[in-house]
């Protein structure tokens, strides 16, 4: 049997932005405005996403796609503190003495919990497995992360498309950036697609699904102090991490005999 030639990088290249491009379009489709009611239609597109992500997971696992880890390794604990990002928000609220009544037997959570599963699950997939996949063939490791997380960032203008005002949209496309340099080092560095999976979601329906059923109102100044102060504590972190690995892998192939 003749043996399938691999598809280039730029062939491949093009079919992860076709995913990110299909995947931009499914979470547009206006359900609501087809007659079906709120929670359906947030059921319906969380399905979507669940399938979609599915295909092109085991697409890539079958493809020619530079294949990314799936589990983490040991060094995957020492992404634990990068989770304190996800409760910002909640931490805020607790600061300004803020009421969590609201959360008591609230069936929204529940909601929440599957829609923010379904874009995260299928945000790592297209924006992580596939896209960081095929960068990794021809960037290094660094600018394989700048440029998933701008690309990460950007796609989240499609919201200007769904009723967001421009400011809320431009400051969404900031902190998913920085939220996406985050996810892309811990699936290349020791992560791997489980634990990057486990920090989009949980940054989702923390910072969202659960924060805004009990803040409803305008930010304030000590908003963004807390978030910006903890944002800044993850980072330097995460520089720290960034360099620490380096160091040690610079260091294993001086070590390794030719």
């Amino acid at each position: 049997m003749k043996e399938r030639k691999e598809p280039s990088f730029q062939s491949n290249l093009y079919l992860a932005l076709i995913f990110i491009l299909l995947y931009l379009a499914l979470t547009g489709l206006p359900l609501t405005y087809w007659g079906m009611e709120p929670f359906y239609a947030k059921l319906t597109m969380a399905v979507f996403r669940f399938v979609y992500g599915t295909v092109v997971f085991f697409l890539l696992r079958f493809y020619f796609f530079p294949k990314l880890k799936i589990l983490p390794s040991l060094r995957g604990v020492l992404f634990l503190p990068f989770f304190l990002l996800c409760f910002s928000n909640l931490i805020y609220w607790a600061v300004m003495g803020g009421n969590f009544s609201s959360l008591k037997d609230n069936m929204t959570l529940w909601h929440n919990l599957w829609h923010y599963a379904s874009i995260a699950f299928a945000e790592e997939v297209v924006f992580r497995q596939s896209l960081m996949g095929i960068l990794s063939k021809r960037f290094k490791k660094y600018q394989n992360i700048l440029i998933s997380a701008g690309i990460f960032g950007v796609a989240h203008l499609i919201n200007l498309f769904n009723g967001a005002s421009l400011g809320a949209t431009f400051a969404q496309v900031g902190y998913t950036f920085v939220l996406g340099l985050l996810l892309g080092f811990v699936e290349l560095y020791g992560g791997g697609f489980l634990s990057a999976f486990l920090l989009h979601f949980a940054f989702d329906y923390v910072n969202m699904g659960i924060f805004e059923l009990v803040f409803q109102g305008n930010w304030d100044w000590p908003f963004f102090l807390i978030n910006i102060g903890i944002g800044v504590v993850v980072l330097g972190y995460a520089f720290f991490l960034f360099f620490l690995f380096e160091k040690k892998e610079k260091k294993s192939l001086v070590e390794t005999p030719k």
